[in-house]
């Protein structure tokens, strides 16, 4: 393998993370290049500082590294900063330690669909959730309501716990529909009522069932 193909993975290979077949690879590698020998040995020296790299190093424009890497590095050969900072940064994640990079770069999940209809009150609803770092994202749909009704989502956990969003007013022809935030986590979520602004209960929906 040449260079540039194999100093992507030097980085994890000085910090023992790569498979035993990569590994090799690397190994046969490294017994015929001095100058790949001695960047495995710069990341092994680095791996303390690995898990100082934040997601703010890594997404803005000029990653700083930290000052071992850069003299190390930029002595030997003149390489760019930033090009540094990758390499040691996909091996923190590789390892372990990017968590809050890993968290920065991962698509949120998919959120959860739950639905419901009264058996009383008739009305329908559709309920969209999922978690955000402040508890849980909701959006809805509401079907069944009459026009200017004052209406409300109670979010209820499970350990019984009832917050109320901010009331709307529910002005439409055909669904009604609403978005908002609660500070119930969604892993902690028990289900959704929907009542008036008076107390009239409208429609529940579990949060565990799933349309």
């Amino acid at each position: 393998m040449t260079c540039d193909i194999i100093r992507e993975s030097l980085a994890s290979y000085a910090i023992g993370t790569l498979s035993s077949t990569e590994a090799a690879s690397v190994e046969q590698h490294l017994a015929g290049c001095g100058a790949c020998r001695a960047d495995v040995e710069e990341f092994a020296a680095l791996r303390p500082l690995l898990a100082r790299i934040t997601a703010d190093d890594v997404l803005g424009e000029t990653a700083p590294v930290p000052d071992l890497a850069s003299r190390a590095i930029a002595k030997r050969r003149g390489q760019r900063r930033r090009r540094v900072a990758m390499w040691a940064v996909a091996a923190s994640i590789v390892a372990g330690a990017g968590t809050a990079v890993a968290v920065a770069t991962t698509r949120p999940p998919a959120p959860t669909i739950v639905a419901a209809t009264d058996a009383t009150s008739h009305v329908s609803v559709n309920v969209s959730f999922s978690a955000s770092a402040a508890g849980t994202n909701v959006s809805l749909s509401l079907h069944g309501v009459p026009s200017g009704s004052h209406c409300q989502l109670i979010a209820v956990g499970k350990d019984g716990r009832r917050e109320a969003t901010k009331a709307w007013t529910v002005d439409y022809t055909g669904d009604a529909k609403w978005h908002g935030t609660t500070t119930v986590p969604a892993a902690s979520l028990a289900g959704f009522e929907i009542a008036t602004t008076d107390g009239k209960h409208l429609v529940w929906v579990d949060a565990a069932k799933k349309s």
